[in-house]
């Protein structure tokens, strides 16, 4: 009897190691699946941070993640499908949705600028599918259609001013024309000519697409 009690003694405890290691297994591989490597950070300068820790050029960014950067910061996300973000100074950005299909290109992405600058360089998934990178603002969204813009959102003046950098119709390097489609609820205004550039306030429809002007360009490149 005693020989029969001391086996399922044994029985239990190597049942219960066997479960504990099962549950760790099934919760690494939960970590796995819920961080998703999306990039990782090609440059910073200054502070910069994910909210919880200091982030570093060469570290990794996940599916997310809010990038913070200081004053006189910034730092540039390197996307896995060849985009790069170009975060500026005092800035929040947040990476919403990253899918990517390294096989065909095929995907989408989706970020938030909460406050600050944003610049995007766009890559193979706008490359293949124009329409299927966004940027969201709090006064709208800003669709890209394979291009280079900037964004700057301005939280005291409650405002986005959006610039198209380029290519647009007419460019020389055989590169598909660029465009930004800036719009909300109130209406709609398209970048499509380089340093064209828009403002969008909240309650109201983005304002028609104009030229820029040395002051306001020499304004965004001081931002990045």
């Amino acid at each position: 009897m005693l020989k029969v009690v001391e086996s399922m003694k044994k029985f239990i405890a190597i049942f219960f190691g066997f479960l504990l290691i099962t549950l760790s297994v099934q919760s690494e591989e939960k970590l796995t699946i819920e961080k998703q490597l999306i990039g990782i950070l090609g440059v910073t300068s200054g502070t910069v941070s994910n909210g919880t820790k200091e982030l570093k050029t060469g570290d990794k960014i996940y599916l997310g993640e809010t990038i913070l950067s200081g004053a006189d910061s910034g730092a540039q996300l390197l996307l896995l499908d060849q985009s790069t973000f170009t975060i500026g100074s005092d800035s929040e950005v947040v990476m919403d949705t990253f899918i990517y299909d390294p096989q065909n290109n095929d995907g989408k992405i989706v970020s938030t600028v909460k406050k600050g600058s944003l610049k995007v360089i766009s890559g193979l998934i706008s490359k293949k599918n124009p329409d299927n990178l966004t940027v969201e603002v709090p006064e709208g969204t800003l669709g890209s259609r394979g291009t280079e813009f900037q964004t700057i959102v301005n939280k005291k003046s409650k405002t986005t001013q959006t610039l198209l950098i380029g290519p647009g119709k007419n460019n020389t390097l055989g590169l598909r024309p660029g465009a930004v489609l800036v719009s909300n609820n109130y209406g709609s205004t398209m970048l499509n000519k380089p340093y064209s550039f828009t403002k969008m306030r909240k309650g109201s429809a983005p304002d028609k697409a104009k030229q820029i002007s040395q002051r306001q360009l020499k304004m965004f490149k001081k931002q990045v």
